[in-house]
């Protein structure tokens, strides 16, 4: 458990760093990195994903906070065994935790990572990309592991 803790930790203090960093190299406008491609923006984001419930810092924080804190139960109770899904649980639980600190103490969400040079797609974060893919990962474990798993023990039995 101690090194679920550390890992969760450590995602959370690497968004954290990147968007301080994201803030202070954007100070002058975007920085590009790839140009047509990608570059580091500075979006401050009210809402939840694609800025859906803009300015609705409260409702927000409090469905996280609950989400989370159930999330949080069931990494730590020890009432989930499969690996990809901890894992998968622990990406959401940290992602989720950045931008919902954020959300707390700034009163809204950072955003930097810049595709829409490339793509029309909304600006997102390092916390994001861990979200997605932790339900990814959980996806993964109901449509491809878990049938295998059961398929194998009716094999067995």
């Amino acid at each position: 458990m101690t090194g679920l803790k550390f890992v969760i930790a450590m995602l959370v203090i690497i968004d954290q760093l990147f968007k301080i960093w994201a803030y202070n190299v954007t100070a002058m406008g975007d920085f590009t990195l790839i140009p047509g491609v990608f570059k580091i923006s500075y979006v401050e984001n009210t809402g939840a994903a694609f800025n859906l419930f803009a300015g609705s810092r409260w409702p927000l924080v409090i469905i996280t906070a609950v989400l989370l804190a159930a999330i949080a139960y069931l990494i730590f109770s020890q009432k989930i065994t499969e690996d990809t899904v901890v894992s998968g649980l622990c990406l959401i639980l940290s992602g989720g935790f950045s931008n919902m600190f954020d959300r707390l103490i700034k009163g809204y969400v950072v955003d930097c990572l810049d595709f829409t040079p490339l793509i029309n797609f909304p600006v997102f974060n390092f916390a994001d990309i861990c979200v997605v893919m932790g339900a990814a990962m959980l996806i993964y474990y109901v449509a491809i592991e878990e049938p295998r798993k059961k398929a194998a023990e009716k094999t067995e039995a």
